[in-house]
């Protein structure tokens, strides 16, 4: 199974994610230690309408700031 280190997850999130939405598995792993595996999730789990799975829509590029709980609370639940 290919690998992901946790540094490149972080800059390469969206690409990573991609991959994941065309079905690949990645392990992730820090210090070159695995501490995770990455499966796509099938597609009659997800749920088009549940905003937690867009969240990574919200994401900042770079320069952007961090979002507060209520920040999150609003792109979540629309409050």
């Amino acid at each position: 199974m290919e690998t992901v280190s946790l540094v490149d997850f972080r800059k390469n999130a969206a690409q990573i994610l991609g991959r994941l939405r065309q079905g690949h598995s990645l392990v992730l792993t820090s210090r070159g230690h695995p501490v995770a595996r990455l499966e796509p999730v099938p597609v009659e789990k997800a749920r088009e309408d549940d905003p937690l799975y867009r969240l990574f829509e919200a994401a900042a590029d770079e320069g952007g700031g961090i979002l507060s709980n209520e920040e999150m609370d609003g792109l979540i639940y629309g409050v």
